[in-house]
């Protein structure tokens, strides 16, 4: 009895830790899954600083609306996070309903961004912020006049000198809003499981045959590389002829004629959520987006090569649709990288 009681022990214990080396293996597996990033870790310029401390303020300061002259217009009100952090308005308005140019972009993997702007001039997101908050159609606000206003707010001035050791100022304030902004990232969208988790049942059928289209057929990817959906670079997608443009994109920062009217391409991630499309949102369905596409461009004479005609069947146009749809994924992670 003895030693069958020994035996029984015995066979308990490596049965239990079996399990629990299974557990574990399972456990590992599962963690390398969920933490997996196809967009790999997001670059953090030099000395940054990315604690859950001053993410939280500038996450405070995003939807301050003292930030604009008349305190009704914050980040927030042009960058919704319902819709990925983009507007639903073709162009936006800002300060005492003045009208702004352009249509606000998706703010979601901004950190990615090797420039910023619509010219793609600006380098980095911290002198990025810059720019609306002194546009006149936007916050248009005096910096000096903004920081003094904020210095009336007793918590933003101790978590200036609590994080930063310093006073508050505008290095203050666009370097804890960036480090918000760094933390909107979009990577596990029902594509990113289906692609690069290779779960085959993520998206149907129907997207499958999209994905195929515009990857393999239409060589969307060329322009909308993933897993970004887009090669960063600029170019002129034969939206107008040479006269009709009134914004001409990067000319308007360089002057030079190869320029005219090159615009930076956009992330396709969340795209049925950021209408409308275009740089002054001219078209409110993805529909319009392909039946432009279709024509091969206007004809404008810098327009990016890439741009030719092509036909689809509507079936073949309902699978592209769906594909996009498999791209979005608007939950705000919060990297790895916290120190």
């Amino acid at each position: 009895m003895k030693t069958l009681y020994l035996w029984s022990i015995k066979s308990i214990m490596k049965n239990t830790i079996l399990i629990l080396v299974l557990i574990s293996l399972f456990s590992c597996n599962h963690n390398t899954i969920e933490r997996f990033n196809p967009l790999g870790e997001i670059p953090l310029p030099d000395s940054t600083l990315f604690t859950a401390q001053n993410i939280e303020l500038g996450r405070k300061m995003f939807f301050d609306t003292r930030l604009s002259l008349d305190n009704k217009v914050s980040c927030a009100t042009c960058h919704k996070p319902e819709y990925a952090f983009a507007d639903k308005a073709p162009v936006t308005l800002g300060v005492r309903a003045r009208q702004g140019s352009r249509n606000a972009p998706s703010l979601m993997n901004v950190g990615y961004l090797p420039h910023m702007m619509a010219e793609g001039m600006v380098k980095s997101l911290e002198m990025q912020m810059l720019d609306p908050l002194q546009d006149e159609t936007e916050m248009s606000m005096d910096l000096n006049q903004l920081v003094n206003k904020l210095k009336t707010d007793s918590f933003y001035v101790q978590q200036a000198k609590e994080i930063y050791g310093r006073e508050l100022d505008m290095f203050v304030v666009t370097r804890a809003i960036s480090a918000y902004q760094r933390t909107l990232i979009s990577n596990h969208s029902a594509f990113d499981q289906y692609y690069y988790h290779k779960d085959d049942k993520a998206i149907s059928s129907s997207a499958k045959r999209g994905w195929k289209l515009f990857s393999e057929e239409l060589y969307c990817t060329e322009c909308h590389t993933p897993p970004m959906f887009t090669n960063f670079d600029l170019a002129n997608n034969g939206l107008y002829v040479s006269f009709q443009y009134t914004d001409k994109g990067k000319f308007r920062a360089t002057l030079d004629t190869n320029d005219m009217a090159k615009f930076k391409i956009p992330s396709l991630r969340n795209v049925t959520l950021t209408a409308p499309y275009m740089h002054n949102g001219q078209f409110f369905t993805l529909k319009q987006v392909l039946e432009n596409y279709k024509q091969g461009g206007a004809g404008h004479f810098n327009q990016s090569p890439i741009i030719q005609p092509f036909t689809l069947t509507q079936n073949q146009e309902d699978d592209l649709i769906h594909f996009f749809e498999t791209l979005v994924d608007t939950v705000s992670h919060k990297t790895n990288q916290l120190q």
